[in-house]
Formats: C-alpha cells, structure tokens, sequence
C-alpha cells in the first residue's frame, strides 16, 4: 500500500514539473521584434491580468496594468500619425538604432534620389517631434524598465497554487515586454525626431526648399 501510494506522489509531483516546464516553454514562445514597426499593429497582451490567489502579485498587477494602459495610449497615436506612412516605416525600420547623424545623412542622402520619400519622412518626424508627449513617453520607458525588475524576482515556491501564479508571471512578463518594447520603440523615435541634427534637416521642407 505504501508502495502503491508513493508512486502516486511521484506520477503527481511529475506532472507537476512537466505542467510547469511546459508553461516555461510558452512563456519563451511570447517574443517581440522590438524595433519592428509591425510587432505593434497585431494581437496585443490582455489589460486585465487577473492575480488569481496571489495576493503578494496584486500590487505589480495593478503598476503594470497602469503603465502598459499608457504605452497603448501613445502607441495608438503613434499609429494613426503614421498609418499609411510606408517610406517612413521602411525608413525608420532600416535606421532607428543608428546615431542622429547618421539618420540626417541619410535622409539628405535619399533627397537626391526619391524628393517624395524625403518629404514624407521629414513630415512625419516633424509631427513626432509636435505631437507625441516626448517627455512622458519616456516616463513610461523608465516605469516599464523598473517592472521588468519587479516581474523577474517574483517567485513562486512548490505550494499547492504554482500554477495558477505562475500564469500570473508569465502573463504580468508578456505584459510588460510588450510595454517596454513599444516603450523603447517610441522613445527611440522621439529622440531621433527632436535631435538638432534631425530638426535642420527636416527643416528643409518647412522653408520649402
């Protein structure tokens, strides 16, 4: 009998263990190409993460929820800025992690070889630059940094709920590299847009030359 219930325990605890490999696996399945224009016009993580029975998660539920509320926001006017926009989006895609030099050199350099894509693209950084709250997204840049932090030294022991918390973890982690990535995405795009090498050059079209 007693063999008969140890290896029960043991069928049990495996089970365990391979639900919670597997739910490791999904998680690392959750991937984002951060600087891809198209990672953000697709399927997006739930606002609403429900904690479940981990009561110690609900304070991190509710930061994360607040802040990828406001990444959305930005992003969505972001996104409509330059909805059809598809010179820039090439542009911005090929150029978004080069120095602001090097992106106003290139820009100047495709003026003499495409004048409409110039334009285009000069039009929609002077719009970043006038219309996206710079300041605040980069507020939310640094708020979804420090709970990527926060969401990576949460930890759940062997009790009897594991699973259930950690679905809570996994869903606060995709969550909250979704809001980091287009956090950063934005950001990075802000900066280029109010950087003085970028504002000479796109001032070329507002003089009309």
């Amino acid at each position: 009998m007693k063999n008969e219930v140890g290896v029960v325990n043991v069928l049990m605890a495996s089970a365990t263990i391979l639900m919670f490999v597997s739910g490791c696996g999904m998680l690392a399945e959750r991937t984002i190409d951060k600087d891809s224009y198209y990672s953000y016009v697709g399927e997006r993580p739930n606002i609403n993460i429900p904690a479940r029975k981990y009561e110690a998660a609900q304070g991190v539920v509710v930061a994360s929820a607040t802040n990828y509320g406001n990444v959305l926001k930005y992003l969505d006017q972001y996104l409509t800025l330059t909805k059809n926009k598809h010179q820039y989006i090439s542009f911005i895609q090929a150029n978004i992690n080069l120095p602001a030099a090097m992106v106003a050199e290139k820009l100047l350099l495709l003026r003499k070889v495409n004048a409409a894509a110039f334009v285009e693209i000069s039009q929609v950084f002077i719009q970043i630059r006038d219309k996206m709250p710079t300041l605040m997204i980069a507020q939310e840049y640094s708020s979804a940094s420090l709970l990527k932090k926060e969401i990576g030294n949460m930890k759940v022991g062997m009790e009897a709920d594991i699973l259930s918390k950690k679905q809570v973890i996994s869903d606060l982690t995709y969550q909250n590299l979704y809001a980091v990535s287009a956090a950063e995405f934005l950001d990075k795009q802000c900066i280029l847009a109010n950087a003085p090498e970028m504002r000479k050059v796109v001032k070329i079209i507002q003089q009309g030359n």
